[in-house]
């Protein structure tokens, strides 16, 4: 780089614009009347195309002054890491744009200036992290932007109910770590994200934000939310992780999306009225002991004056929950029992399981994603929630078999064929749902006859133990299982290797002994071409791994397998209200309540 150049301000009348990047260019001296001569300048950029980055890489250095005369025509001024503190000396009045990223401001220009601002669109002064507050903007009847991002001694801001802007993401407060104040915004916002804030309480003014759908407040300080937040409408989203929040909101019925990880909530009760749209819920890491959701019709207080939803509704009723690393969690109550995801991981007090009745809920999932059960290292589940878990993973199981069997033609790339994966502590493999077991990895089983008239598929379900005590990357295994299946009479046989992909799972850090797997997925199915024999080996690798006998790190230590049926007629209805007994035979009924 060379020395630092002069730029001492002989311009003429004729420039109207100047545009350029501070990260090409060497250190450039600036005089207080470098824009005296330009009056018809209507533009400056003085850019960083690095700033995004990260980088911070002033350029322009100015004589130790409070302000810098700009030509009063200006209608676009964008100056990262302006200089000065203050921009008093401007009249603003034809201005549409203010950037002043990472500037060195204190305050854009004092109360009592008066500023003319109605042209004003955009302000935008994130990064500066000197900028104490923000003044008055009701004279910018025009404003749509206003930008504050990580101006971390920014302690007031002025009321904001002018703002004309209907679209997402115009006012953005993230960062401002000062901040205790909840802003006033016009009531028409649909998008507020004030996360990293000192805010300590969501106020009951929260009523009036009616248009209000997306509400990010994590890592900020708030203990308190306004039990008017119910009232919102059109509320979808609310962002609360890391708070030091110790009660369970009071939550709106549109509510879909909710994030309370990291918060000192120990107990909740979520109740139907609360969850009648709710499909994600996230309390890892949590301080929860307790949850249960109420959400049993007979018995229920709340029969007579909820509308309750139809079975159907009902089955998209909190399709996704995260528990995982709540140490203090103990009891996990009437779960839904077609929920998609469900991670449990490292809840080492977690004693009691259990899911609501199937009979209120249809299944409704297309059978063409990643269904999850992980209870990786909840070491102290009593034997009766085992079992819950074990029959809700037969349930869905079954379900997703008649799914499967009606897309049995197709195609899926390998690593997302829709599958389900559960796993548990434990080295049992429960002897009613896999009457076919063996020691080590290997077995065989005789096919059930097909006494129907028509023809049939095959959806095999497995179980293995395994020891992951050694494995650090749960998401990176595979579940290897090589079958081959014997036709009757000498026909056709066929042999095939499966695979049972775990990527998408999330993982702990370390796993404790055995664990119980209980998979099955869209590559395990197979037409039946009367069959009469199954054989099965399976193996546990790394996605980078060859399949190798030898290997023990992750050795499947027990194996077992269960056979679901499903009728020709499924492939075509797929969806009617067919069930499967636990030999694998049809049943009339379905399976029993989870206790």
């Amino acid at each position: 780089m060379g020395s630092t150049q002069g730029f001492t301000g002989l311009g003429t009348v004729s420039i109207e614009g100047i545009k350029l990047d501070m990260f090409q260019m060497d250190e450039l001296q600036l005089c207080p009347s470098v824009f005296q001569n330009m009056l018809n300048l209507k533009y400056i950029c003085f850019y960083d195309s690095k700033i995004e980055k990260g980088y911070r890489n002033p350029k322009f250095l100015i004589e130790q002054v409070d302000s810098i005369s700009l030509p009063n025509k200006l209608r676009y001024l964008c100056w990262d890491y302006f200089p000065l503190k203050t921009l008093s000396s401007f009249n603003p009045k034809n201005l549409v744009m203010l950037i002043l990223r990472s500037g060195n401001m204190e305050q854009l220009w004092n109360e009592n200036d008066h500023m003319n601002l109605v042209n004003l669109r955009e302000i935008d002064v994130s990064n500066c992290k000197k900028l104490r507050k923000i003044p008055n903007l009701s004279r910018a009847l025009n404003l749509e932007l206003l930008d504050c991002s990580y101006c971390e001694s920014l302690f007031e801001l002025p009321c904001l109910n002018h703002l004309a802007s209907r679209d997402e993401d115009k006012l953005r407060l993230e960062g401002c770590y000062s901040l205790k104040k909840f802003p006033q915004v016009p009531s028409h916002f649909c998008y507020l994200d004030l996360r990293e804030t000192e805010i300590q309480e969501v106020p009951d003014a929260i009523k009036y934000l009616h248009k209000l759908e997306r509400l990010l407040l994590s890592k900020s300080k708030v203990e308190k939310v306004s039990i008017n937040i119910s009232k919102l409408e059109l509320l979808s989203e609310l962002n609360l992780s890391e708070c030091p929040m110790v009660e369970f909101p009071k939550i709106p019925r549109s509510l879909t999306w909710l994030d309370l990880s990291g918060t000192g909530i120990e107990e909740a009760a979520l109740s139907l009225d609360s969850l009648s749209n709710l499909q994600y819920l996230n309390m890892s890491g949590s301080s929860i002991q307790k949850l249960m959701c109420n959400i049993t019709l007979f018995g229920s207080r709340e029969f007579p004056t909820v509308d309750l939803p139809t079975p159907s509704l009902r089955s998209k009723i909190l399709n996704h929950m995260r528990m995982d690393r709540c140490e203090s969690l103990k009891l996990l109550s009437e779960l839904p029992p077609y929920m998609q995801n469900l991670n449990v991981q490292c809840c080492t007090s977690l004693e009691k399981v259990s899911f609501a009745d199937q009979d209120l809920y249809q299944f409704d999932s297309l059978g063409d994603d990643l269904f999850g059960m992980l209870f990786c290292n909840c070491i102290n589940l009593n034997q009766e929630s085992i079992d819950n878990i074990e029959e809700n993973a037969m349930l869905k199981i079954g379900s997703l078999a008649k799914k499967w069997a009606a897309r049995y033609d197709w195609k899926y790339q390998r690593e997302d064929f829709p599958r389900l994966i559960c796993c548990f502590p434990g080295n049992k493999i429960s002897a009613d749902k896999f009457k076919c077991q063996r020691m080590n990895s290997s077995l065989s089983l005789k096919i059930a006859p097909n006494r129907g008239s028509g023809s049939r598929f095959l959806v095999f379900a497995i179980c293995l133990v395994a020891d992951l005590t050694h494995c650090h990357r749960f998401k990176y295994l595979n579940c290897i299982c090589e079958y081959h299946l014997t036709a009757a009479g000498g026909g056709d046989s066929k042999s095939y290797i499966g695979k049972i992909s775990f990527f998408d799972c999330s993982e702990p850090n370390k796993y404790k002994g055995d664990h119980v797997f209980i998979l099955s997925s869209n590559d395990m199915v197979e037409e039946d071409k009367n069959y009469e024999e199954a054989s099965f080996k399976f193996y546990i690798i790394d996605n980078d791994d060859e399949v190798n006998e030898e290997e023990d790190y992750n050795k499947v230590e027990r194996c077992g397998v269960h056979v679901f049926y499903v009728d020709a007629t499924e492939k075509r209805v797929a969806g009617n209200k067919r069930s499967f007994s636990h030999d694998g035979e049809e049943g009339d009924g379905g399976l029993k309540r989870l206790k």
